[in-house]
């Protein structure tokens, strides 16, 4: 008996001289090869410890994966936070990412009263709408086009000045729309270029246009003596027409968020455009062009476009 017990404490302590045991501090539970301290999914053997989403839990044991990948940025779409867009862009910076945000240029918005996916703060209509289009300027989007090209990075479309950004791909269709809208954050630019006239004209903002560009509707901002003023205008072959200008004086450098409203209150279409709860409307002269557009006479930085219809 005595030997037997001698024998085990020898194998014992050469095993452990060896490093041939199994110490308790670092085991590996499923065998696969790597420690249970740093294994990313200790209960199933994945020796090549992927993590597709990078969130620390391997890939073997994300439960929540479906096989399908909506936006194709690698996460499967049972573990995507957003998986009908890019996770790592976020106008508002509220955690929601833009392409799941209800109302994604402003934070923490996300009741939907209506049920319509479209914030209340973002919905004046009680009637269900859908977001068209939105693009907070993280990357370029092939949607726009110029004449010029725009700076557009870091969350930001910056115009050189002179350049209208128009987007094609986004357009009314069929009559105008009970309510449609489109909003736009931008920074107030210092100066307007000399020798530019504010009669029918604003300089800074979103526009309506044909592809012909005779015909033309815009809502923004328009130079003054002592800073920019909020006006409606339309140009074009037969027509010229303005609103008054807005009460308020915008000074450069204000960063402002545009909110741009074509409404349909009885037979004749009207424009309205609000900033900083200033507002300035147009009866528009028959139906309104078609495209719309980011619209700057000047370097303007822009932040995003929101565009939202029935």
């Amino acid at each position: 008996m005595r030997s037997v017990v001698a024998f085990a404490l020898l194998v014992t302590g050469c095993t452990s001289v060896l490093g041939l045991a199994r110490t308790t501090s670092s085991p590996d539970g499923d065998g696969d090869g790597v420690l249970d301290a740093i294994d990313n999914c200790p209960d199933v053997a994945n020796a090549d410890q992927a993590d597709a989403d990078g969130n620390g839990i391997g890939d073997a044991c994300e439960f929540c994966r479906i096989g399908a990948d909506l936006d194709r940025d690698g996460i499967d779409d049972g573990c995507d936070a957003c998986p009908r867009g890019p996770n790592d862009e976020d106008e508002d910076g509220d955690g929601v990412a833009d392409a799941c945000d209800t109302c994604p240029a402003v934070a923490g918005a996300q009741t939907d009263t209506d049920g319509d996916g479209i914030g209340d703060a973002c919905d004046r209509s009680a009637a269900p709408q859908s977001r068209r289009f939105f693009d907070g300027f993280a990357r370029v989007v092939p949607a726009w086009t110029s004449r010029v090209a725009w700076t557009i990075d870091g969350g930001a479309a910056t115009s050189p000045g002179g350049a209208d950004l128009e987007l094609y791909a986004v357009r009314l269709t069929g009559t105008t729309p009970d309510l449609w809208s489109v909003t736009t954050g931008l920074t107030i630019p210092p100066e307007s270029p000399a020798g530019v006239g504010t009669e029918y004209y604003a300089q800074v903002g979103v526009g309506l246009f044909d592809d012909t560009h005779l015909d033309d509707v815009f809502c923004g901002f328009a130079p003054t003596a002592g800073g920019w003023h909020l006006v409606v205008t339309q140009q074009g072959s037969t027509v010229k027409n303005a609103s008054p200008f807005g009460a308020m004086t915008f000074v450069p450098g204000t960063h402002v968020a545009l909110r741009v409203y074509l409404l349909r209150p009885s037979d004749q279409p009207e424009l309205e455009c609000e900033a900083g709860g200033d507002i300035a409307r147009l009866v528009l002269v028959g139906e309104p062009a078609r495209g719309i557009e980011l619209r700057s006479v000047t370097s303007t930085r822009f932040d995003y476009a929101d565009i939202i219809a029935p």
